[in-house]
Parts: C-alpha cells; sequence; structure tokens
C-alpha cells in the first residue's frame, strides 16, 4: 500500500412486441427471386463510447425468435409450405431457458453467484439498447441496491432456489455441430434445416432486420426457386474480401478476431492476454476465451450480425477485474457494439477509460511471468476492484478479503450495516487500484508498478497465510496507513509486508523496463523518485531515461527501508527466490528476518552491513 493511502482501505471495505403471425404465406415468404452471387455486409455497425458511471437506455423489446411457439410455427410453415423442405431432424423442442431473479438481500446474492457456470446481466437480452453504458438498474425498483439480474442456460441446469425468480421464456437454440466447416460440409444438403428453421422464426418474429439485406435476397432466392437446390453447385469465391453467400449462411459462421490494447511505454499494440470476448444476439450467447495475443474465434456459429464485449475476467491467472461503483456480479465490461457476424477486432486506445482495465490484465499476466521464472507463489483467483477517487492520487489495497476469513468484517457490519453486507458476502475485493482519471500518469508502466507492487503482497500472503495478514491489516487501519514510525503491536507485518512490497514490486518493474537495477518509483509526475534507489542527477522534463549509472541507494523511502533487502539482494547476489523464501509466517521483524535470510545462505555481515546502512526499526 503506498503511504498517501490514508483512510483510502476503508473506502475499499464499505464500497466494495410481438409481431402479428396470423399473414397469409405469401406476405412470409417472398416470391420474386433475387440474384445475389456474393457477400458483402451492408449493415451499419455502431460503436458506443465508454464511461464508466453512465447508465444503459433501453429501447424496444424484441419478440424473442428462439421462444418456443416461435420456432415452432416457424417449423409448421416450412413443413406446409414445401414438402421437400427436409426440416424433421431438427423438430424443436424446449433446451434452453431465459429467466431473470431479484436478489431481495446479500444472502441471497451469494446464492445466485455461488453458480460460476452461469453468466448474469444487469439488463434484458431482449431489448434493443439504445445507449450502452456500464450498469442497468430497473427503473421500476426505484433506489433499492438491488436490480434484476438475466440469465440464460440449458433446460436441464439447476435454477436458484428463489422466490423471485421468474421464467420469461421456454426456447429452443439449434445444438449445432461444433467443429470446422469441412465436417458441417459433410452433412445432406437439407437434413440439418438449422439455418431456414432460425431464418423463419426471425422472420415471423419480426426481427428480420438483424440479417444483412443481402442474407434476406438469398433466402427470397431460396423460397422462390427450390428447396433442392445442390449446396456443391455454390463454390466458394476466389476474392477475398467476399464469401459465398448462400454457403455461409446456411453453415451459420464463426465470428473472429482481435482485441488489443495501446502499450504506452512500447507503442506497440498487445493483445489482451487470456480475458474473455462475450458475442450475442437476443439470448444467443458465446462466451470463450481471448488468447494470449488477443485472439478470439467462437465455437459458436451466428447468421445474423452480433453484440461484442470484452470481459475482464482472466481465465489464465483467474482474476477479475471490478470497476466502477455499480457493480454487482461480474467483471466490468467494454461494450463495443453491433457488428458484422463475421467478426470484430479493436484496440483500445489511451483516452478509452476501459484502457486500465485491459493494461491491469496484462500486468498480472507479466506478474505470473515473473512468478513463474522467480519460484514465486503467484496469488490465484484474485478480485481487483478499480476506481478513480477525484483527489489526482493514485495507490493501492490488498487486503485480501475475499481470499481469506475476515474478522474485521464482523466489525464493519455494526459500522456500515447492509452495505458492508453486500460487500462481504458478494464482491468483497481481494484488491483495490484507485487511479484518477484526469491524471496525466494514465499510463502503461504507472499501472505495472501498481499492480508489481500490490501483487508482490498478495505472492506474500500466499505464503503466510490470513493470520499473518490479519495483522498486517490491523496496523494500517489503526496507523490509517503505514504510521509515521514503527510503532503498534502489529507494525513488524506491516514493515515486513512493505519491504518485500516495495521491493519485489519495483525490481520487476524495473525488470519489463529491461534495466538492471532492482528497484525504481515513479513519481506523480512520472519522475524516478523516492526508492531504494533514486537518481543521482536531474534529467528536467524527460522521462524513463535512466540508466544503473545514475542510480543510488535512498536510504529515506519510509521507516520499514525496503532499501534493505536491495542492497542485500545486490551485495549478496541472493536471487529473489532466495528472499521470497525467508519470508515465513514468523519473520515480522528485522531480527526474525536476519535469521530467516541466513538460513537461505546470506550473510550475516551482509545483513548487518544493509541494517546499518539504512537503521534498523
Amino acid at each position: 500500500m503506498n503511504a498517501t493511502l490514508k483512510d483510502l482501505l476503508l473506502m475499499v471495505i464499505i464500497c466494495f412486441a410481438f409481431s402479428s403471425c396470423e399473414k397469409a404465406e405469401q406476405e412470409i415468404i417472398s416470391s420474386k427471386p433475387k440474384e445475389v452471387l456474393s457477400r458483402i455486409d451492408t449493415i451499419t455497425e455502431t460503436f458506443p463510447e465508454y464511461h464508466e458511471e453512465d447508465e444503459i437506455i433501453l429501447g424496444d423489446q424484441r419478440n424473442n425468435p428462439y421462444e418456443i411457439h416461435n420456432m415452432l410455427q416457424a417449423y409448421d410453415l416450412l413443413q406446409d409450405y414445401r414438402q421437400n423442405f427436409a426440416v424433421g431432424d431438427v423438430t424443436p423442442t424446449v433446451n434452453t431457458i431465459y429467466y431473470r431473479v431479484l436478489p431481495r438481500d446479500s444472502a441471497e446474492l451469494a446464492i445466485i453467484s455461488a453458480d460460476t457456470t452461469i453468466i448474469y446481466f444487469d439488463y434484458p437480452l431482449d431489448y434493443d439498447i439504445v445507449q450502452w453504458g456500464t450498469y442497468y438498474h430497473d427503473p421500476s425498483l426505484g433506489d433499492t441496491p438491488y436490480t434484476w439480474l438475466y440469465a440464460v442456460v440449458p433446460a436441464n441446469h439447476p435454477l436458484p432456489h428463489l422466490n423471485t425468480l421468474e421464467i420469461l421464456a421456454e426456447c429452443y437454440i439449434p445444438n449445432e455441430p461444433v467443429g470446422n466447416d469441412n465436417q458441417y460440409d459433410e452433412l445432406p444438403d437439407w437434413k440439418n434445416g438449422f439455418a431456414m428453421l432460425e431464418y423463419m422464426a426471425y422472420l415471423i418474429s419480426g426481427n428480420i432486420d438483424m440479417y444483412d439485406p443481402e442474407v434476406v435476397a438469398i433466402y427470397d432466392d431460396i423460397f422462390a426457386e427450390t428447396a433442392n437446390r445442390n449446396l456443391r453447385d455454390y463454390q466458394p469465391s476466389s476474392d477475398d474480401r467476399t464469401r459465398n453467400s448462400f454457403w455461409d449462411f446456411i453453415t451459420g459462421v464463426h465470428p473472429e478476431g482481435n482485441f488489443k490494447v495501446k502499450n504506452s511505454f512500447t507503442g506497440n499494440e498487445e493483445g489482451i492476454k487470456n480475458a474473455k470476448v462475450f458475442i450475442h444476439n437476443i439470448i444467443k450467447i458465446y462466451c470463450g476465451p481471448l488468447d494470449s495475443q488477443g485472439h478470439y474465434y467462437s465455437q459458436k456459429r451466428f447468421r445474423t450480425h452480433c453484440w461484442y464485449h470484452i470481459r475482464f475476467e482472466n481465465y489464465h491467472t483467474l482474476t477479475k477485474i471490478y470497476g466502477g461503483s455499480k457493480f454487482l456480479l461480474g467483471p466490468v465490461h467494454r461494450h463495443l457494439g453491433w457488428h458484422r457476424r463475421y467478426g470484430y477486432s479493436y484496440t483500445l486506445s489511451h483516452d478509452d477509460e476501459a484502457w486500465r482495465y485491459a493494461t491491469i490484465n496484462n500486468a498480472t499476466e507479466k506478474y505470473y511471468d515473473y512468478c513463474q521464472e522467480y519460484n514465486i507463489l503467484f496469488p490465484y483467483h484474485m478480485r481487483i476492484w478499480v476506481a478513480g477517487l477525484g483527489n489526482g492520487e493514485w495507490s493501492g489495497s490488498t487486503p485480501l478479503f475475499h481470499k481469506r476469513d475476515v474478522p474485521i468484517q464482523r466489525m464493519l457490519f455494526s459500522i456500515v450495516g447492509p452495505l458492508a453486507c453486500l460487500v462481504s458476502f458478494l464482491q468483497v475485493p481481494d484488491m483495490g487500484l484507485f487511479i484518477y482519471p484526469g491524471d496525466d500518469r494514465y499510463e502503461t508502466l504507472s499501472v505495472y508498478e501498481t499492480v508489481f507492487h500490490e501483487l508482490a503482497h498478495a505472492s506474500h500472503y500466499e505464503k503466510v497465510g490470513a493470520n499473518y495478514w490479519r495483522n498486517y491489516v490491523l496496523h494500517v487501519i489503526a496507523n490509517t496507513g503505514y504510521g509515521e514510525r514503527p510503532v503498534g503491536l502489529y507494525h513488524g507485518y506491516c514493515g515486513i509486508g512493505e519491504m518485500w512490497g516495495y521491493f519485489a514490486g519495483s525490481h520487476f518493474l524495473y525488470k519489463y523496463m529491461e534495466y538492471s537495477y532492482p528497484y525504481i518509483k515513479l513519481t506523480n509526475t512520472g519522475y524516478l523518485d523516492t526508492g531504494a534507489y533514486n537518481p543521482t542527477i536531474d534529467f528536467g522534463n524527460s522521462t524513463y531515461p535512466y540508466g544503473s549509472q545514475y542510480l543510488e541507494f535512498d536510504p529515506w523511502a519510509g521507516w520499514f527501508h525496503p532499501g534493505i533487502l536491495a542492497k542485500i539482494h545486490e551485495d549478496s547476489q541472493c536471487s529473489i527466490s532466495d528472499i521470497y523464501n525467508a519470508l515465513n509466517p514468523d519473520v515480522y521483524s528485522l531480527s526474525t528476518l536476519s535469521t530467516s535470510l541466513q538460513h537461505q545462505g546470506i550473510s550475516e555481515t551482509i545483513i548487518n552491513q544493509a541494517y546499518n546502512r539504512y537503521g534498523e526499526w
């Protein structure tokens, strides 16, 4: 935790139209053929700006095409219209449930969140979106702290046992083959029936605008000519800009693309590593991984255009990132708008507020790499809450409430009542990162510095356990920070913790910058300052030009003197692993640290020299 934190730790704890179907067949199915030879998308794509505290504004409700009665009517129309449409193999039956649930208190929120296989949305999925935001609160509920949560699950999936659960629709979503299109090619021409059935359901439910106009022309052509048209008569186009329209919309396509973030330090665009992508149209949803390059490939087939979202939930490090003050069950999303079914690619630039979530995600991945290199325990399953305080200061806090049993929570119940219950039972964070949205330091290195420091604390916790960390947090709360002097019953826990947090976090930052010295500290203006190493000359307005020849030990980096570990590391040429291995649960003073370091083979003389250089506490 940064020394400027003061009262911020307590803030972390506390704040933690159904269209008529009774039409004549000739009105539903056009009889005039249209010649379409190739596919070029003609839709108008949308891209919403991202503002952290903006609320989602709903438009008109859609008539859900996947609702079972729409699917059955589509099936009957196909059967009646032309007998040689072989849709019998895909007779619609209820296989999907679309429901909503309204939690009444924090205990019910805990029940809902217990099933991590269900993805909840705080807005209804069968509505058009007039304005995207980061949250939605049903206006009919007034000022209540909870809102309806919406989910889509297989029909045989257990639902939460709550009185406020409502089934919104029993649906049929075709379970299409998963695999490459060559395997799909082997199906008989019309035996699957998926494309015809889905298209007809969209048509009779009034959702045909979700298809590209060119697709509508293709299906008009199919219906007007013959259902026996041989798919093999339509060869894929050799033009890379187009694909064979008829084949694409019979088989469906797999959206594919890349999501990246701009690195202001290297100047490169980096993949948003191992986060997730959401792709959906009404209740047909795909949630899948981005790879280490930020690439995604949907295993689910889509024939209509889709909404795309980046979800900052890392399936590799199991880190979940939450944003702002309006969060309930899920990690923060970056809604990217309505785009073509073939996929969408986007790079989060420095001026996009979601940039910080992607950068935190990538900094966590880089920290994981360093943990692997130095045999340091990586803190999996972290919940990181990111907020802007509006005071121009960057800071962090790692109380690890979610990862441990926290006696202090019981104290909070009596202080702040239901709000504490909400935070404690639901998304109580392990780490808080407080970032000032208007700060010029909204840069990659600043984020990496803060993330490395706080994750170094979390790795320390992985080694020493919950009881040790309780004492560390109690000291911070009692002193509203580190305190000005090493006093108090638990000051040693804080001292050892901050020594390691500053030393290891800064070592990794300096390694990331490809300098050899193990400690760097950035000031609010982005210059090196106040660390175990300090620049010996003034570079004026230059930023990050420093090499090791310009750095020296700084003895004034806080009463706990992280420079002690930096000097021991350099003078003894011990590894970072050796120092980490010395941080046992019984190490909470300089004397116990000395004993433990000596067990790692580090000379007592070198340890004493470092203590004398900086002064003991």
